[in-house]
């Protein structure tokens, strides 16, 4: 067969793989969605969806193929609406998203698919890393390229916070009537009256009772203890709402409970504690005690596989990742207890 020959039969049978490929659904032909732990054991947790879905607006494999073998130039993707999803809020059935390589903060409906910016009219995103809802259906976002916090309101004005005395804010969170905001680069964690004046401030570099070492997020638990991501101490460190330390949970290392490179933190209302880790691409499930329970994911770019995850938020039984790497946002339904 002459080179020619054989470079027409298999564009041939790259472009009949193609055309039989092209009709099937995204997730349709990849079975049962994935469930977490796997089997044997009994499942916690199923994959739900994505944002964007899967496959969305990227050139198939065989479409890929077909191009090197016809010598075409290839379709060109679009480039992804999160080019790094950095960190997720929820609210009701939708998440809202900030985004500091776009830069941006965006509503996100996963299931309908849309995607709208939340703007703000007298200023522009440097580099958003953290959201938190507030009273009155206000949003507060820790702009980390700005140095500040921006409470952007339902309608008017977005007004800021914290300029001048915040670095590089990357975690937040709203609690017990404050706003506290965790500040990697001085190794503390600010507290602020909805209002924006500070009112309280606690943390320093290290690794005993209290102290830190760039501690990336921060999220409240129900009874007001808040609960840090003290990153390179590779634990999660307890704190009341005076900054009154309460011990650590969690230990450096790659299995089990164990964390790598922690990076968000939520709590669901049965007080289980959600942390992802970028190293792991999983994010760890542990009891309102700080006890492991399960983890949720792998490392991959499948539905439900993640690469260096990083917000997480839960609402109900819903749990948002923001799969940083993979350029989307990722749904996952918790199954409850079946221990």
């Amino acid at each position: 067969m002459t080179h020619l020959a054989a470079r027409a039969a298999f564009a041939s049978a790259a472009a009949a793989g193609l055309f039989a490929c092209s009709h099937a659904s995204p997730t349709g032909d990849r079975g049962p969605a994935p469930v977490w732990p796997r089997p044997p054991a009994a499942p916690r947790a199923r994959w739900g969806g994505a944002f964007p879905a899967p496959e969305s607006g990227q050139p198939s494999f065989w479409s890929r193929a077909l191009d090197v073998v016809v010598g075409g130039e290839g379709p060109v993707a679009r480039p992804p609406p999160l080019p790094r999803p950095f960190a997720v809020a929820a609210e009701g059935r939708e998440v809202l998203v900030a985004d500091p390589d776009r830069p941006g903060v965006f509503r996100v409906d996963i299931e309908a698919g849309r995607i709208a910016a939340i703007d703000c009219p007298n200023r522009s995103w440097q580099a958003p890393m953290a959201l938190a809802a507030g009273p009155g259906r206000a949003l507060f976002v820790a702009d980390a390229g700005a140095g500040l916090i921006v409470a952007v309101p339902a309608a008017g004005t977005c007004r800021e916070i914290g300029k001048g005395s915040l670095e590089r804010p990357t975690g937040i969170a709203f609690a017990a009537g404050r706003l506290y905001v965790v500040d990697p680069p001085r190794h503390e964690v600010a507290a602020f009256s909805p209002e924006g004046a500070e009112v309280l401030r606690f943390g320093s570099r290290g690794e005993g009772a209290g102290q830190l070492n760039y501690p990336t997020a921060i999220a409240a638990q129900i009874d007001g203890t808040l609960l840090v991501v003290d990153a390179l101490n590779f634990r999660v460190a307890r704190f009341t709402a005076d900054g009154t330390p309460l011990g650590n949970f969690g230990e450096p290392g790659e299995e089990d409970g164990q964390l790598a490179r922690p990076k968000g933190i939520a709590v669901d209302g049965r007080g289980r504690i959600f942390v992802s880790d970028a190293q792991r691409d999983r994010v760890l499930v542990f009891d309102p005690a700080g006890a492991f329970s399960f983890s949720i994911g792998e490392s991959g770019s499948g539905p439900g596989q993640l690469a260096l995850p990083a917000g997480v938020a839960v609402e109900g039984d819903r749990l948002y990742v923001a799969d940083s790497y993979n350029h989307r946002i990722q749904l996952y339904q918790l199954l409850g207890d079946r221990t």
